[in-house]
C-alpha cells in the first residue's frame, strides 16, 4: 500500500502530508456525504477522497491498536457490552453490531458485525426474497470477546442488558 508515498506500515502525522486544516476538516465535512459529494465540496478528486479515506482509517486501527496495548500492563476489570441492530441494503436483511466499550471514559474496546434472520412483520417477505438466514451472533459475540482478551482481567466484571442470548 503506497498511499501518498508512505512506505507500508509507516504511518505519518498529519502535516507531513496535507495541511493539518484539510485533515481536521475532512473527516467532519466527508460524514454524511458519499464519495463524489465530499470531493466536489473539498475540490479536489475523488482518488485522492478514497486514499485519505484509506489513509485516515489505517491511522485509526493504528492509534486504537496502541491504545488498546497500553492496558496489556494493567487489564481492565470491567467493560459494557451491547448490541445494536442495523441492516445492510434492505430492512430484510438485518445486522447485528456487537460492541464492548470501557467503563471509564466510554471508549470502544472493540466490535463485531454478524448477520441475523429478518424478525416481526418483514420474516417471511425475507424468507422468501432472500432464502434462510443465519444467525451468527453467538459466532460475533464469542469473535469479539476473543480479540479483547488480551486488555481484560481473567477476573472481569461485564455489564450489559442481560439480553437472553448473552452468555
Amino acid at each position: 500500500l503506497h498511499l501518498f508515498g508512505i512506505r507500508p506500515g509507516r504511518l505519518v502525522e498529519p502535516a507531513e502530508e496535507w495541511d493539518s486544516a484539510t485533515t481536521l476538516a475532512f473527516p467532519a465535512r466527508a460524514v454524511p456525504f458519499r464519495l463524489r459529494r465530499t470531493a466536489r465540496l473539498l475540490r479536489i478528486h475523488r482518488t485522492t477522497v478514497e486514499r485519505k479515506l484509506a489513509f485516515l482509517a489505517e491511522r485509526g486501527r493504528l492509534k486504537h491498536r496502541r491504545w488498546l496495548e497500553s492496558f496489556e500492563s494493567r487489564p481492565l476489570a470491567s467493560f459494557q457490552f451491547d448490541e445494536m441492530e442495523t441492516s445492510e441494503h434492505s430492512k430484510m436483511k438485518p445486522l447485528s453490531i456487537a460492541l464492548a466499550v470501557n467503563d471509564q471514559g466510554r471508549k470502544i474496546l472493540g466490535f463485531e458485525i454478524s448477520q441475523m434472520p429478518a424478525s416481526g412483520l418483514l420474516a417471511k417477505k425475507a424468507q422468501k426474497k432472500y432464502g434462510p438466514r443465519k444467525d451468527e451472533r453467538p459466532q460475533g459475540l464469542h469473535r469479539l470477546l476473543q480479540s479483547i482478551k488480551p486488555v481484560i482481567a481473567p477476573e472481569v466484571m461485564i455489564r450489559s442488558d442481560e439480553k437472553s442470548l448473552y452468555p
